[in-house]
This record gives C-alpha cells, sequence and structure tokens, in this order.
C-alpha cells in the first residue's frame, strides 16, 4: 500500500508519475479518485487561460499590469483579508470589461481541451471502470467547466470555486473545507488524491493514497505574457532595473523637448501634452531599434551583451504592433498640435459664443500635413537605425549623433523651435555622443559626467552666440535660465564630486 489512513508528512506522499500510474492499476474500482485540475488534469491554469483569450490583447494586458501595479485586492474595502482575491478581481473586472469574452470562452474552452489534457492520465483512469471521479479545482466553475465538458473523459462529481457571488468565500477555503461540504469523512478517507499543489496538504493528510506529482508537460503560462507592450522590452529586457521609461524617457526626453519647443508655443502647457504623445510614439519605433540591435549582436557578435531577460522578452515582439501603438499615441498629440496651429484655443470663447467660425477643412488640411509628415519622420527613423544595426561598429561612431537628431530635432515637425532650444538640443547631442566615441574607442564611459558636460556646452554655445550677435538678451532670457537650471539640478551630484577634488598642485603665487 502506498499510503494510509492516517496523517502523513509531506515525504510519505507520491511524487513520481510512474507510481501514481501504478496506484490507478492497483485499486478497485471502488476507491474513490479526487484528482485536481489546473496543470494536473488540465496541463495549464485555467484562470490564465481565460485572461488570457481576452481581446484585444494590448489593452487587457494593459488592464492587467495597471491592477498588478495598484494591487487593488490589498487596500479595497471587502478584499482586504481575503487570501485569493487577485484572481477574483481579475477575472470579474476583465469580464465586465471585455463582456465578449464570456461568449468566446466555450468554443475556446474545447480547443484547450483537445491540446492541453493530461492525456496520459485520462489513459490510466479509463483502463478500468471507476465508481467515482471526482474533479476538486480551486478554479473558478463558469471558467473550467466549459474545458472539462470538452475533455474525453467521464466525471461523476465536479467541485470548484463560485465567480459571482460567494466566489471570494470559496477561495478562502482550502480544497478539503469545500469537499467536506459534499463528501463524507470515509469517502475522503479511503480516497486518491491527485494533485501538484501544496496548498491541497490538508487533503493529502486526510487521503489514502496522497500523490503530490508535478506532470511533466504541465506548465503555468502567465495571461497575456506573450504578448507585445511598448516599453516592456526597454524595461525589462534592454534596461532592466533601471526605470528606463522613467528616469530616460519621461525624465529626460519630454522635459528637454518641452524646455526646447513646448516653452516657446502658443499654448505651452497643450504643447507639452502633445509632445508627450508624439514622444511616446517616436519611442516605439526607436525600442524596434534596440530589439533589433540585440537580435543582431546575438547572431553575429562573438560575445554579444545582452541581459538575462533578453530571451524571456524577445520573442513577445512582432513587426506590426510598434507602428500601430505609435498611431495610437499619435493621435491625440496630432489633435492637440493642429489645434494650436489653426488657433483653435485662441478663439475658443469667441468659438463657443458663436463668433469665430470653426473652419474644419483647414483644420483637416493641417491635420494631414503633419500626419504625413510625422510618418515619414518616423519610416526615416526605422531605417537609419536600420542601417546602424547593420554597419560595422567603427562606421557607428559617426551615425550615433543621427538618431539622437531624430530624438530632438525631429519634433520641429510639431512645433517650431526658438535660437535657445536649438542650441539646447546640440548640447544634449553632442554631450551623448562623446562617451559614445570613447565607448567605441576602447575607453571607459561609465564615469563620464555626462550631465555636466551638457551644461557646460550649453552655457559656452549660448556664451559665444551671444557675443558673436551682441543680443546676450535674446539668448539668455528665461528658457535659457530655466534649461539651465534644469541642468545645475540634473548635474549637481556630479558638480559635488568634481567640486570636492578640486586642488591646487602649487601655490599660486
Amino acid at each position: 500500500m502506498f499510503g494510509s489512513e492516517n496523517t502523513h508528512s509531506h515525504h510519505n506522499y507520491v511524487e513520481s508519475v510512474g507510481q501514481v500510474h501504478a496506484i490507478l492499476d492497483q485499486i478497485d474500482e471502488k476507491t474513490p479518485i479526487i484528482i485536481d485540475f489546473d496543470e494536473t488534469l488540465f496541463l495549464r491554469n485555467s484562470t490564465e487561460e481565460y485572461l488570457n483569450s481576452l481581446r484585444p490583447r494590448s489593452l487587457a494586458l494593459v488592464l492587467l499590469l495597471v491592477l498588478d501595479k495598484l494591487k487593488p485586492w490589498r487596500w479595497l474595502p471587502g478584499l482586504r483579508g481575503h487570501r485569493d482575491a487577485r484572481d477574483w478581481l481579475r477575472v470579474v473586472l476583465s469580464t465586465v470589461l471585455f463582456p465578449w469574452t464570456w461568449f468566446r470562452w466555450p468554443a475556446i474552452a474545447r480547443r484547450l481541451a483537445q491540446t492541453q489534457s493530461n492525456q496520459a492520465l485520462i489513459d490510466h483512469l479509463q483502463q478500468q471502470p471507476r465508481d467515482r471521479i471526482i474533479v476538486a479545482s480551486n478554479g473558478f466553475t463558469a471558467i473550467v467547466q466549459p474545458i472539462l465538458t470538452a475533455m474525453p473523459i467521464q466525471i461523476d462529481q465536479f467541485l470548484a470555486c463560485r465567480l459571482w457571488r460567494g466566489g471570494l468565500i470559496d477561495r478562502d477555503r482550502n480544497k478539503l473545507d469545500r469537499l467536506q461540504q459534499h463528501l463524507s469523512a470515509e469517502t475522503i478517507a479511503r480516497s486518491v488524491v491527485i494533485t501538484d499543489s501544496i496548498d491541497d496538504q490538508p487533503l493529502l493528510n486526510q487521503s489514502a493514497y496522497p500523490c503530490l506529482v508535478v506532470w511533466p508537460h504541465a506548465t503555468y503560462v502567465a495571461a497575456l505574457s506573450q504578448v507585445y507592450l511598448p516599453f516592456v522590452y526597454l524595461e525589462k529586457a534592454k534596461h532592466p532595473g533601471q526605470r528606463f521609461l522613467l528616469r530616460a524617457i519621461l525624465y529626460e526626453d519630454w522635459i528637454t523637448l518641452v524646455l526646447g519647443i513646448s516653452l516657446v508655443s502658443s499654448q505651452p502647457v497643450l504643447h507639452a501634452l502633445a509632445t508627450l504623445c508624439f514622444m511616446l510614439s517616436l519611442w516605439c519605433i526607436y525600442e524596434v531599434g534596440y530589439i533589433e540591435n540585440d537580435r543582431i549582436a546575438e547572431q553575429y557578435e562573438e560575445h554579444p551583451q545582452l541581459s538575462e531577460t533578453y530571451h524571456q522578452y524577445i520573442e513577445n515582439y512582432d513587426h506590426r504592433s510598434p507602428w500601430l501603438w505609435a498611431s495610437l499615441f499619435a493621435l491625440p498629440g496630432l489633435a492637440l498640435v493642429t489645434a494650436i496651429n489653426t488657433d483653435l484655443f485662441s478663439h475658443f470663447q469667441e468659438l463657443y459664443a458663436g463668433r469665430f467660425a470653426f473652419d474644419l477643412g483647414n483644420y483637416l488640411q493641417q491635420g494631414l500635413i503633419t500626419a504625413i509628415q510625422w510618418a515619414a519622420l518616423l519610416v526615416l527613423l526605422r531605417l537609419t537605425y536600420r542601417v546602424y544595426n547593420l554597419i560595422d561598429v567603427d562606421t557607428r561612431t559617426w551615425m550615433y549623433p543621427i538618431l539622437h537628431v531624430y530624438r530632438r530635432f525631429g519634433f520641429l515637425v510639431i512645433g517650431a523651435a526658438s535660437l535657445v532650444g536649438m542650441l539646447f538640443f546640440t548640447s544634449y547631442i553632442f554631450a551623448r555622443w562623446l562617451p559614445y566615441l570613447i565607448y567605441r574607442r576602447g575607453g571607459d564611459r561609465r564615469h563620464f559626467p555626462e550631465q555636466l558636460v551638457w551644461l557646460v556646452l550649453f552655457t559656452m554655445l549660448l556664451t559665444v552666440v551671444g557675443s558673436g550677435t551682441h543680443h546676450f538678451d535674446e539668448v539668455f532670457n528665461h528658457q535659457a535660465l530655466l534649461a539651465i537650471a534644469w541642468l545645475l539640478f540634473k548635474s549637481r551630484h556630479q558638480i559635488g564630486e568634481h567640486t570636492k577634488r578640486i586642488h591646487f598642485l602649487g601655490p599660486l603665487f
């Protein structure tokens, strides 16, 4: 006998597939068999597969990421204190926001039953007559039932958790407690229990044949884990742990563009918002260059510098999605910029009072021109980055600043820059290029004071232009002072480090 009716320790559990098959061959037909569903009878997690069926996939992934970031199950009244509130809330909210999933699920469940059933276990269960096969799941009845119904096995009893009313209560209780409502203690005590989860330990300990087995082809696949989402590769694979979206894109790129272009717009706040939309649009395509760069490095370089998470996230990339996301991000920015360029906001009160005639034709024409220009910019950026990635490493040194020209001067498509803004962008490009030159020439760029160099170059350019034109008031204006103040803040640590190292080698006089 493989077990006993007494309480078992973890070491008494059957833990191999072969032993499970031997038990099923040995027991008589009257021995009850209690089987876990997820990753046991079904080789995937039913909840994750349901969430994986949400469409559109990108929007659904955004919802799941936001939920995992906010973790409302930890602080919302009515959810705090519930053990498995996360799964329940994710499924309920997804069903409410993507209601068509509920109607698509039965067909999807049938396909999953065909491809993800544990056929080896099912074959052994059907080798001889069985009086009682019970499937007990911690999943939700409404999700599991359609899959189970389509499986090639006859089930005598099915017990799972409710989804809507009472769902949280069911998830809080362990499997043994829920089974005891429907099965006698004697039935459980002489049963075979087959599960992969140590959470079922109370039930295993009450059974005659406790089987805690991880099946060879059973895999937990997180919902929508293979869906492309912009900036995820940058955050998780290219620059893991560096908060690249916040630090490099929002904090540096966006603020630089706002100071260089939006600040001199007739509607600076609205233009800043439009710039944010267009910047995210551009970065959707710029990220493709990063992805391609890593793929080419893996293919052609002897010792490619790839992060540990590279292979995990590279598979999610597809060629069409970045362009779709770039278009979606650009649309609200296009609407704002066109409204600014056609003076719609300047005459808003007159328009509201009926004293200003809105020229829809002009608005659409201006919007179309900007859209074509922006699309052309993104195509040129993509082609340039493609050439950069495929050209020899030495030549990349001279193409590197061109990529940064796109990231700064490319935004002249959506707004004019002042002389100060042009100098601000130029000093940025050189400050970024210098450490890259050092790196490609075999030097160490890790301690290069990039922010401080940017500040020095910008101040020098302002001084030179002001001196040459004799119009210091035009270059040292409020825009320049704000830019200098921001660079002083960004380079404060580098200034402090270099100030501490200042010393004289000998007497001055």
